[in-house]
């Protein structure tokens, strides 16, 4: 989506991190992207490619570069997107801080019922005087 909308990088890097894709290829490009949005304020699938110096790589940024569709489209792909990558990221921060408070870790457990609290919208408990 970046490809067809280099404003939307900014957007992208508010909600997600490198670390959260699971895919190293995409996780390289996205780096990428990212060096090339930061140097250039934008970002051309020519110069990402050259700058991939990968085969591989440099196809599916082809193929995403010719897929370019209408700016409407592609927001509500990065929205859907993003969404998806931020659910993952909860499911797997609520495994393992599930698993960190069956071994009985009093701050694990304080951290998962935190994220759920906030996950759910529900305020903070008062402190205690």
């Amino acid at each position: 989506c970046v490809l067809a909308s280099g404003e939307l990088m900014p957007c992208v890097l508010a909600r997600v991190s490198l670390e959260d894709f699971q895919d190293e290829r995409v996780r390289r490009i996205l780096e990428q992207c990212v060096n090339l949005y930061d140097r250039e304020g934008e970002i051309d699938p020519a110069m990402l490619t050259a700058m991939l110096q990968d085969a591989g790589l440099a196809g599916i940024v082809a193929r995403l570069a010719l897929t370019r569709g209408d700016k409407a489209n592609w927001e509500r792909t990065l929205q859907d997107c993003l969404d998806r990558l931020e659910a993952r990221k909860h499911r797997s921060q609520t495994q393992r801080l599930k698993e960190q408070a069956s071994s009985a870790d009093p701050q694990a457990l304080a951290a998962y019922q935190e994220l759920h609290r906030r996950r759910a919208g529900r305020p903070a408990p008062a402190a205690a005087e």
